[in-house]
């Protein structure tokens, strides 16, 4: 992923995510933690995986030439917690900072 982009991530689950009344896909690098609930993933019809797509201000928030961790965590509908494992994606650089307008 590129620093200042909104990249669209797309993600699988061994679990039912039409189940879950609450999801969180969760990017954390250091201290830094951008987090992305059900209303803003969508969820593929089968509901074992989304896609999300970041904002220039979420991306910027990553420091380049690092890898952040990426983890998907669920609350079903019976009130059962799940997690996905956590990644690790890579962070590529920018020549130039800031969010384009």
């Amino acid at each position: 992923m590129r620093r200042g982009t909104t990249p669209t991530i797309q993600v699988s689950v061994d679990f039912d995510l039409n189940a879950c009344k609450t999801v969180w896909f969760t990017l954390k690098q250091g201290k830094t933690e951008i987090t992305k609930e059900k209303d803003n993933l969508v969820i593929d019809e089968n509901g074992m995986g989304f896609s999300v797509t970041l904002l220039q201000e979420d991306t910027l928030k990553l420091k380049d030439n690092e890898y952040c961790e990426a983890q998907v965590r669920a609350l079903t509908n019976e009130g059962k917690a799940i997690a996905s494992n956590a990644v690790g994606i890579e962070v590529w650089k920018i020549l130039k900072d800031g969010v384009i307008t």
